[in-house]
Order: structure tokens, then C-alpha cells, then sequence
């Protein structure tokens, strides 16, 4: 408290406290008090130049913390790195990268377009996209129907700024994630290193990639790559935050919270970590008030706006062909009690195409259970204090993260458009795996490193043919539709001289074509043909149909004023195919 009152007393740092203090309270109140309407303007035009001055921050903060150390970190961790490297990309190769969750994959990278494009935080949801044929260098006109979306918009800045180092592509996004998967495996050897030998870091990062559910997501175009990259960073600042007690590292921990926030949205949970800090704080002599501390609350104003954008708004979710409201209560206990067996259940592995193995669940379990006997005996404080200072941040987190999921009212695990939350607690899972280990090694001295490490290879080995198959995902016959189709149409038909009429045309304006719904067609029959005779070469129709009546489905048919020539189609399922036309002119 000492210490905590010395910053007080201080002219200087009293003025930041109060400024710090009166900032948060103003972002609180202008997510409050202002207008919907005024916030979501603000939103849609800001949202983007704040979270790219977070992340720019977070970014000099850490180099500046660990520039003077590069050349020791290169050369104490380039062999892991080249590892990291190795296994994300034999990961790419025996799981290929595809859109997986419609439509949160290709929403993520048309908010990705939008910030590229014109630095707005929205999603385009139909609009058409032209380049003049009249300009030497194709100048490109667009006009898109916008929409505010819900996502936190951290990877899609990040996907925008590989649009920018490589020209635009709708497959961007798993670019970001493939370079996710390197700094996760090499972060997380780090974070293990931190607490155990070499030898188990080791083991841990080839048990986080045998894992079914690391390859099924990190080949994905989502955003739950990047949340547990900023989850493990924050466990390693968190350390460094008690061993030094540094401004620098405070600031960039707080700083890493405000992006985890854009990460996903039960990510804001690990915001509770600040209170595990407080005590750290109060103790440091070397923590000040800096004006990027002040700074922060402000930073937290794209949070504060979409929570409210997002609360009491009337929100339609689509899974295949079926559009429901949003429950009427997104957490209840009776969600908790409906889902938390089925996680539990996908968490154990005993089916393995879920994401996880029975080998990491039967040690996590063990190691859970030698972790909670050593911090009630007291026991772990003397044999590892690092761990121990650790554990109360790990432990609670892990458990409101499993708790808040489960009570959400699609937080179940063993769904295929949500399996994709349990992989926040891989991490965790293998961690806790790693102490176990580590226990019997030093109690069985017979169970030497190598063993361990030839053990997790071999666990490697057998669980990536399950990985490789990802049976999981294989049953969604929306993104086997819309794979199947970008196959189709991205080798045969220029995106500037195309123009889509399609069920979801969100899910085609990523890749820069031009497309509207089979409702909007109909309603602008005029200005659609007209539109198709002068700026375009191709008008093509993606319809889902009947097999049995052979009729398009109620959102897929289209005015017969439309004459259509069949360019190709496929079985979608057992009762419906999809038909590709070609507007005949």
C-alpha cells in the first residue's frame, strides 16, 4: 500500500489517475447515454482507426520491451520457431485451408474488405463491384448495402493489413492464420518453458498440434486462431507483470486485455485478470502512470459501442435452410446444464473427431487433480512458486470460460457450427497435461525427456489422420456448397465482369464480384438486365433445387422474366442439388 499511496501522492501521477478515472467513466457513459443511431455511425467510421491505434500500440509496446533481447530470442528460440514452421505447415497440408463456419468466416473477411477498402467497420451484404474498362489502371467503382456486425474486428484489421502487403484476396484470412499457428506454438513453448524444462515445452507444442480441433480451426478463415494467440500472450505478460512489476509490461498486459476484447466475445472474461494484478500494482516501485495507461479507456470505446449496438437488437442467425430468432435469453441455466455434459463429453475425447484425445483429457484430469492437492497442501508454493503464483489467474479463468460458454445458448461443443468455441481450451487442457507428466517424471525417474518427447510424437502421428479428416465440418452442406461452387465459378469467370444472383450473395462479394439475392433480383428486374448488358460479361444464377419436384427452393427462384442456360450442377443433399445457370441475354 506503500507504494500505492507514493503514486498517489504524486502531482504528476494524481493528475493521470484522475484523467484515467474520468476517461473510463466517459466511455462508459457514451455507450450509454448516446443516441443508437449516433453510435452506430460512430462505430461504423472509427471503429477501425481505434482498434488499429490498440493494436500499433500493443506492437511498439512490445518491441520496446523485448528489441534489447532480440538477438538472445533468436538464438535460444530459432530452432523452436523452425519447429512452429514445420508443423503448421504440414498442418496446411494434410488439412488443406477452406471457409468452414458459414457465415461467420466470409462476414469476418467482407468487414476485412470494407476496412482495406474504404476503413469502415461493417459487413457488405449485396452491392456490385466494377473496374472501368476506360482507365489504363482498371479504376474500381463499388456500392455496397452495409451492415454493423457483431464480430469483435481485431483479425479482420489483421487480414487487412495482409491485403495490404499482397494485394486483396478473400483467402487473406487464412494467411493470418497460418502465421497465427507459428507465433501460438512458439508462444506457447514460451509459456510452458517458463515453468518446466525444455523437453516438456517441447512435448507440449507437438500435443497442442496433434489435437484434432487446433488443425480443423487453424485451416480455417476464422477467429478463434488469433483469441487463443492474445489468451497465451496474456499468460506470459502476466508472469512478467509479477516478476518485474514494470510499466511497460503493465501497460502492455492492459493492453493485450483491450485486444483480447476484439478478439471474441467471451474473451472480455480475461479482463478479470487486471484484478489478479491489482496486488502486483500496489507492491511495484517501478510502475507510473503513463499517458498510455489514461489512454486505455478510450481504447475500449469500439467494445462499449458494439455491446450496445448488439444488446436488444433484433438479430436473425441462419444455419442452412432454416432462419430462427435469437433466443430470448442468451445465458440461462438451463443452458448450463444442457450443454456442460456435452462438453465435457467433447473435452474428454472419447470421439476423437469432436477435437480432442483421451490421452491429453486423462492427463489434464490427473494433472488438474496433483495442481489443486499441491496448492491445498501447500506443497506446489515450495517446489515451483512460479507455477504457483500462476494457478489462481488459470484455474479461474479456465473454469468461467468453460461455465460462460456452456450457459450461452449455442455454447454447446459437439454442434458443428460451435465446436469451434472449445478450442479456447486447448491451452488449458495440455498445460495441465504437461504438469502431469512432469509429476511422473520426477517421481518414475525410468520416464526420461526423451521418452516423453518420442510419447508425443507418436501421439502426433496417430491422432493427425483423425484431424486430416475433420468429419465434424464435413456435414455442414452450406460450406461444402459454397466451396464447391467458388471452385466452379473463381477459375471460369473474372469477379469485375460477373455479376452473382445467389441465396447469400455476402459470401461471393469477398471475392470482389458483384452479387445480389434472388429477392433483390426480382424486385429490380429492369435495373439488373440493364445493369448485366452493360457492365457485364457473365450473369450467373446459383440455385438450390429440389430433387424430387425439381423446382428451386422458395429463396432461390427467380422471375421468369430471366431466361437461364444450366452451366453445371451438384448433389448438395438427398433431397437437394445445386443448379449453376447462366443468364442468357
Amino acid at each position: 500500500m506503500k507504494n500505492l499511496s507514493s503514486i498517489i501522492s504524486n502531482p504528476a501521477s494524481a493528475i493521470k489517475i484522475v484523467l484515467f478515472t474520468g476517461l473510463f467513466l466517459l466511455a462508459l457513459l457514451s455507450a450509454v447515454i448516446l443516441p443508437l443511431h449516433t453510435i452506430k455511425t460512430l462505430f461504423s467510421f472509427t471503429a477501425y482507426y481505434f482498434v488499429l491505434a490498440s493494436f500499433l500500440l500493443w506492437l511498439l509496446l512490445f518491441i520496446l520491451l523485448y528489441f534489447h533481447r532480440i538477438r538472445e530470442l533468436m538464438k535460444t528460440y530459432c530452432a523452436v520457431l523452425f519447429l512452429a514452421v514445420i508443423l503448421t505447415t504440414t498442418i496446411f497440408i494434410i488439412a488443406p485451408p477452406r471457409f468452414k463456419v458459414l457465415n461467420d468466416e466470409p462476414n469476418l473477411i467482407g468487414v476485412s474488405m470494407m476496412m482495406f477498402h474504404e476503413k469502415k467497420t461493417a459487413i457488405p451484404l449485396h452491392g456490385y463491384y466494377l473496374k472501368h474498362p476506360s482507365s489504363e489502371h482498371g479504376n474500381q467503382t463499388s456500392d455496397y448495402e452495409l451492415h454493423l456486425d457483431k464480430r469483435p474486428v481485431l483479425y479482420p484489421l489483421l487480414v487487412s493489413f495482409v491485403h495490404t502487403l499482397t494485394g486483396y484476396s478473400g483467402y487473406n484470412g487464412m494467411v493470418v492464420n497460418f502465421l497465427a499457428s507459428i507465433f501460438i506454438l512458439l508462444f506457447f513453448y514460451i509459456q510452458i518453458r517458463n515453468y518446466f524444462p525444455a523437453a516438456y515445452s517441447i512435448a507440449a507444442i507437438l500435443m497442442m498440434a496433434a489435437s484434432p480441433i487446433y488443425v480443423f480451426y487453424v485451416t480455417s478463415s476464422g477467429f478463434e486462431t488469433i483469441n487463443v494467440l492474445f489468451i497465451i500472450l496474456m499468460f506470459i505478460l502476466y508472469k512478467k507483470c509479477m516478476d518485474t512489476g514494470d510499466s511497460i509490461t503493465i501497460e502492455l498486459f492492459f493492453l493485450t486485455i483491450v485486444l483480447l476484447f476484439q478478439c471474441r466475445y467471451e474473451s472480455k472474461l480475461f479482463a478479470i485478470a487486471i484484478l489478479f494484478l491489482i496486488p502486483v500494482i500496489k507492491h511495484s516501485k517501478k510502475f507510473r502512470f503513463s499517458f498510455i495507461t489514461c489512454i486505455i479507456p478510450i481504447l475500449m470505446l469500439p467494445s462499449l459501442w458494439q455491446q450496445r449496438i448488439g444488446t436488444g437488437a433484433s438479430v436473425k442467425n441462419q444455419f442452412e435452410n432454416n432462419t430462427f430468432d435469437i433466443a430470448s435469453k442468451a445465458f440461462s441455466l438451463d443452458n448450463l446444464f444442457a450443454n456442460f455434459p456435452k462438453n465435457i463429453f467433447t473435452l474428454s475425447g472419447l470421439d476423437p473427431n469432436l477435437g480432442f484425445t483421451p490421452v491429453i483429457f486423462i492427463l489434464s484430469i490427473a494433472g488438474l487433480y496433483l495442481i489443486i492437492r499441491g496448492l491445498l497442501t501447500g506443497t506446489l508454493k515450495k517446489k515451483n512458486y512460479q507455477l504457483y503464483k500462476i494457478l489462481p489467474l488459470g484455474l479461474t479463468t479456465f473454469l468461467l470460460l468453460l461455465l460462460i460458454i456452456s450457459a450461452y445458448y449455442w455454447g454447446d461443443f459437439t454442434s458443428q457450427t460451435t465446436n469451434r468455441l472449445a478450442l479456447a481450451s486447448l491451452p488449458f487442457s495440455v498445460f495441465t497435461s504437461v504438469y502431469c507428466i512432469y509429476a511422473a517424471t520426477c517421481r518414475f525417474k525410468k520416464l526420461t525427456p526423451v521418452f516423453m518427447i518420442l510419447f508425443s510424437i507418436f501421439h502426433l502421428l496417430y491422432y493427425w489422420p483423425v484431424a486430416s479428416q475433420q468429419k465434424i465440418l464435413n456435414h455442414i452442406t452450406l460450406h461444402y456448397e459454397y466451396n464447391k461452387s467458388l471452385g466452379i465459378i473463381l477459375p471460369r469467370f473474372e469477379n469485375y465482369k460477373t455479376l452473382i444472383i445467389c441465396e447469400r450473395p455476402n459470401l461471393y462479394i469477398i471475392h470482389h464480384y458483384s452479387a445480389f439475392s434472388f429477392d433483390y433480383a426480382n424486385k429490380n428486374k429492369e435495373w439488373i438486365s440493364k445493369m448485366a448488358q452493360t457492365y457485364y460479361d457473365n450473369v450467373i444464377i446459383i440455385q438450390n433445387v429440389w430433387q424430387e419436384k425439381n423446382i428451386p427452393h422458395k429463396f432461390s427462384t427467380l422471375d421468369p422474366l430471366f431466361t437461364l442456360k444450366e452451366i453445371t450442377r451438384f448433389n448438395k443433399t438427398n433431397s437437394t442439388y445445386v443448379k449453376i445457370s447462366k443468364l442468357v441475354r
